[in-house]
């Protein structure tokens, strides 16, 4: 068997080539979450940039979080000043 053998990846000492494009394309989709539609109020006073919310109210309806997953009373982020920098790790 060949030292370049693709399919002995991790069997000896030769690692697996690593196409470095494919994996910068697809690591966005798979460990940074996209900006959220709708958040909860807990993720909103953690992550907003105004964290007391909205001066003149916000609306509410039931769906899931985009930061936290619950499925909970939730708005949009603009409610919250928008999300700070760092809102996804």
């Amino acid at each position: 068997m060949a030292i370049n053998d693709l399919s002995q990846a991790g069997k000896g000492d030769s690692p697996r080539p690593v196409n470095g494009d494919e994996y910068r394309k697809n690591y966005d989709s798979i460990f940074r979450k996209k900006y959220p539609d709708w958040i909860c109020n807990p993720c909103g006073k953690l992550h907003g940039k105004r964290p007391e919310g909205n001066p003149y109210g916000a609306c509410y309806h039931i769906d899931e979080c985009g930061i936290c997953g619950e499925v909970c009373e939730v708005t949009e982020p603009r409610d919250f000043g928008h999300l700070k920098k760092g809102w996804n790790r």
